[in-house]
């Protein structure tokens, strides 16, 4: 244990506890709690037996919903052809321009972030998409529909690729959009 003190004079009394437990298998938390208090032999032994029961069957008493919380996955597009319709140019579109093997990242500079922008003005002008970004569905349209290698972890990607929609970084966007545009004039009816 040890005190700090503030440039104010302020003494911190450092009161916390430091104290290993080393457990083995899966364990419930009212067995840990049993063995952390445990004073005495007898109970240790009645909390081990425990352990051992509970590491049997951990998922026993408690239930279980498919649902993990957060915003619920939806999809780019309003149905599957549009979403392979789209992921089909996008693609056509990344390979002409050289940059399907690149790595997605939550660079500013990232070419197929880039492009990707761009698309998703254009989808929704075209109301194709929903007109406030969903980070996660934009981060599974590339990932999946797509199949695009991603450097950048699923939350951390949808939050960057939001931002990047929502107008977040002064990007240089002039180039890609004509190309963007000349290239749908081509290849779209």
């Amino acid at each position: 244990m040890s005190n700090y003190t503030y440039a104010d004079g302020a003494i911190h009394n450092d009161h916390h506890k430091e104290m290993t437990i080393n457990v083995s298998g899966k364990t419930d938390i009212a067995a840990l709690m049993k063995a952390f208090m445990a004073e005495d032999a007898e109970v240790v032994e009645e909390v081990q037996e425990e352990m051992k029961e509970a590491s049997s069957n951990p998922l026993e008493g408690i239930k279980t919903s498919p649902h993990k919380g957060g915003r619920k996955a939806e999809p780019l597009f309003q149905n599957d052809a549009l979403t392979q319709e789209w992921a089909t140019l996008f693609v056509e579109y990344l390979k002409l321009h050289k940059a399907f093997s690149t790595m997605i990242d939550t660079t500013k500079d990232n070419y197929v972030s880039k492009a990707f922008i761009v698309f998703y003005g254009i989808w929704k002008k075209k109301n194709l998409v929903a007109s406030t970004p969903n980070g996660n569905a934009c981060y599974q349209f590339l990932q999946e529909d797509c199949a695009l290698q991603m450097k950048a972890e699923k939350k951390t990607y949808a939050n960057h690729i939001r931002n990047m929609i929502n107008g977040a970084y002064d990007l240089d966007l002039i180039d890609i959009e004509s190309n963007v545009r000349t290239f749908l004039y081509t290849h779209k009816k």
